[in-house]
C-alpha cells in the first residue's frame, strides 16, 4: 500500500467516527483514536516519522 492509500484511508476512518460521534472535538476524536499518546516521559509521543501505513494498522485494531 503506497503512503497516499494509507492516508486516505485513515481519513475514511476519521470521517465515519466523526459521523458517529458528532458531539466530540476534533482533538478528542484524535486521543479516543489513539493517535495523541503519552509515552514512557509522560510527554505526548513523538510519531512524527511514524509512515502512514503503520497509524492505519493502529486504527484498523480499534
Amino acid at each position: 500500500m503506497t503512503r497516499y492509500e494509507a492516508n486516505k484511508k485513515i481519513l475514511e476512518i476519521l470521517l465515519k467516527y466523526i459521523e458517529n460521534n458528532p458531539e466530540q472535538r476534533f482533538i478528542q476524536i484524535l486521543w479516543n483514536l489513539d493517535l495523541i499518546n503519552i509515552g514512557n516521559s509522560e510527554l505526548i509521543e513523538d510519531r512524527y516519522n511514524e509512515e502512514s501505513e503503520t497509524t492505519l494498522n493502529k486504527l484498523k485494531i480499534l
